[in-house]
């Protein structure tokens, strides 16, 4: 039985898929493609008859009459609206019935990016401001945007390498030294290069999509400063009803109907999320190798990208993809259905502080599953079993840290922990990080360290070297670091609270809570790993001092009013090298509202706030754990009225007496200190009353930041 062939009008990366796609599926197509470039990146098929010619339309017509064409497809570029115009006048006269595959572009847009309807608004906006622009919107949009500009040597034209786009720029006037002649795609790495390249202060572009690299330009004019000028896609304001318009998946499902097959692709694919190793294709594991051998699309950052995975894809017709976001990743293959063999690729281990992560959880699995793909995570060698090998020290005692773009409480887990591994983000962090370690070790924090230092693993200028944190500072060469850190020390650190006063920078006229009332204090707290905590009147920092070094993974927010006693609080935390304490200077409730949602409040001063700062801490967290110290009788009254008049459930208070020993003369004595009240809470988890919360400072149950 002989299947009649489709006529599809292409030149987009869009109709190339089609047409492939549908000559695997034993359908023939005649593609139509504008350019003699078009035509080299059509593969051959013996069921895919290439056409190449721009094509009036009495050509479109004739050409349409030649063959018996079950119906004719429009995948032409978004922008191309009198060429589709054509088109569907043509199939109208061919009386064959025309499908519009459409692109999608919905994309999201940088603070300040202006979009325009047309080319001509945007030259007119151009030509009343000052600046170069990088135009990325191909060389036949030049003579209009030429023609619009007093000044066409602003114009810097990004075009394909070809005669006819360099006669084009040759013909409006643009420099030779404005021409960059270069065929993509482009990372968002290689635009700002590009746009610092120019001095550029406009980056010109259309509303392409995925396909037309639109995601990348936009962040990289947001990285440089540069405005974006967008013409949005005319598709999405004038739909042409002449022609049904359908995105790939439905569009299959038509043809499917049409030829009475089944055309679509399958229910379930599989993504392949992948770890390449450290370093090189050396550490890559057999396993890995065999599925990026199979993959028809790889999708990494360029630096894991490396050029023999590079070149050996392109050996094999594999398309690299400069992206590794799981929704850049989604949108790529929405826009290229033919891709049925993906894998994204990340360093080292897929398991061990990876993008891959990403995918596993949340939307962008939920993504995954409505797309119908399903997920498969294969491991690789992990930076940290390679280090391990290279220096001869097991791994199995490691605590694995990285600051690797995020926060990493370096300091406080190594003073706990004898080992410690860490990932960095490059040599401007483990300079800083050699600071902080050298002026922890001076202050008494940490005792002796050993540093093993691991450079470029698994490339050919790996290194591995022993530092001591002033080595640290000097180290100058770019690329990827590891580290283990050896405290020895960390298996004498007390696990309890109760630091002795003397520990403390002090001065006599700002309060400190005192040693055996603080142990109190934090064990009535009952702070958690990740507690986030309020220290509201810090005064000189000790309860902060302890709890942040008790939660090593959480954080403390250290409320403090008297200017004198903040200066005293900041020095505290500088002497106990807390890496995770943001000190505040304000009267609360006033800044709170900048704060996360606390965990847990502890209130040593209240400045004559307290009814206040309690509405506002349960605004924030209904079921917050609160305690507070009380040595007035008012307070101690206000505060029992409070525990009646507030949402709060399990209230408890215990009176504390402490005397110490003391000599006198050739004995020794008991000199008693203040009485305090240790009173403890929690929000009952209802929150206040509209009443209640109508009375809170501005702000005061906003979004968290941390």
């Amino acid at each position: 039985m002989t299947v009649r062939p489709i006529y599809i009008f292409a030149g987009t990366t869009e109709g190339r898929e089609l047409s492939c796609w549908l000559a695997s599926r034993g359908i023939p197509c005649t593609v139509s493609v504008a350019t003699d470039y078009g035509s080299l990146l059509m593969p051959e098929h013996p069921l895919l008859r290439v056409c190449k010619g721009r094509l009036s339309g009495e050509a479109m017509c004739a050409a349409l009459r030649e063959q018996a064409y079950t119906c004719v497809v429009d995948a032409t570029h978004p922008f191309a609206v009198a060429v589709s115009g054509e088109i569907r006048q043509a199939c109208q006269s061919a009386g064959l019935r025309c499908f519009r595959l459409a692109r999608p572009t919905d994309s999201r847009s940088a603070a300040g990016t202006v979009f325009f309807d047309s080319l001509r608004d945007a030259a007119a906006y151009l030509d009343e401001r000052q600046g170069t622009v990088l135009v990325t919107t191909g060389s036949k949009e030049l003579p209009v945007l030429a023609a619009s500009l007093r000044e066409p040597s602003r114009i810097f034209a990004r075009v394909l390498p070809s005669v006819e786009s360099l006669r084009i720029c040759n013909d409006c006037g643009v420099p030779g030294s404005h021409i960059i002649a270069m065929q993509g795609p482009f990372s968002r790495e290689m635009n700002e290069v590009l746009l610092k390249a120019c001095g550029a202060s406009f980056l010109l572009t259309k509303e392409s999509g995925q396909a037309g690299g639109y995601e990348e330009k936009i962040a990289a004019a947001e990285a440089c400063g540069v405005t974006a000028l967008v013409v949005r896609n005319p598709e999405k304001n004038s739909a042409a009803p002449e022609a049904a318009s359908f995105r790939f998946p439905a569009l299959l499902s038509e043809l499917s109907s049409l030829y009475g097959m089944d055309l679509e692709p399958g229910a379930q694919r599989e993504l392949v999320l992948a770890g390449i190793g450290p370093g090189g294709t050396g550490c890559m594991t057999e396993e890995v190798r065999a599925a990026l051998s199979a993959a028809d699309v790889l999708f990494a950052s360029p630096r894991v990208m490396a050029d023999e995975l590079r070149v050996a894809a392109q050996q094999r017709g594999a398309a690299f993809v400069p992206c590794y976001r799981p929704d850049a990743v989604f949108a790529y293959l929405e826009e290229h259905p033919a891709c049925c063999r993906p894998a994204v690729l990340f360093s080292g281990d897929s398991g061990f502080y990876s993008g891959a992560s990403a995918f596993l959880s949340g939307e962008a699995g939920s993504a995954a599953q409505r797309s119908g793909w399903k997920l498969r995570l294969l491991c690789g060698i992990s930076s940290v079993a390679c280090f391990s090998a290279r220096i001869g020290i097991p791994y199995q005692d490691w605590v694995l840290l990285s600051s690797h773009g995020r926060f990493c409480n370096v300091i406080g887990t190594l003073r706990l922990k004898r080992r410690c591994f860490l990932l960095v983000s490059g040599c401007r962090d483990v300079r800083r990080l050699g600071r902080k370690l050298s002026a922890a070790c001076q202050n008494g924090v940490l005792g002796r360290l050993r540093i093993h230092v691991g450079y470029q693993l698994c490339r050919p200028d790996e290194l591995m070297m022993d530092c001591s944190p002033e080595h640290l500072c000097t180290l100058q060469a770019e690329g990827l670091y590891v580290l283990l850190l050896e405290h020895d020390a960390a298996v004498q650190e007390p696990l309890v609270p109760g630091l002795p006063d003397e520990a403390f920078l002090r001065e006599a006229h700002v309060p400190m809570t005192k040693c055996e009332v603080r142990a109190q204090i934090l064990c009535t707290l009952r702070l958690t790993e990740h507690a986030v905590l309020y220290d509201i009147g810090a005064g000189t920092g000790s309860v902060t001092v302890e709890a942040a070094r008790l939660c090593t993974g959480g954080k403390v927010f250290a409320v403090e009013c008297r200017q004198d006693a903040f200066a005293l609080l900041k020095q505290n935390i500088s002497h106990f090298s807390l890496e995770n304490v943001k000190p505040l200077l304000a009267c609360a409730p006033n800044g709170l509202e900048e704060l996360p949602p606390p965990s847990h409040v502890f209130i040593g001063g209240s400045g004559g706030n307290l009814r206040d700062i309690l509405r506002a801490v349960l605004a924030k967290n209904p079921s917050v754990r609160i305690v507070l110290s009380v040595v007035t009788m008012e307070t101690a009254v206000l505060v029992q009225q409070l525990l009646r008049e507030l949402p709060l459930t399990d209230c408890a208070a215990v009176q504390l007496s402490v005397s110490r020993l003391e000599k006198l003369g050739s004995g020794h004595f008991l000199k008693a200190q203040n009485p305090v009240f240790i009173v403890s809470c929690n929000g009952n988890g209802q929150g206040l009353a509209k009443e209640d919360a109508a009375l809170l400072p501005p702000g005061a149950g906003g979004e968290v930041w941390l």
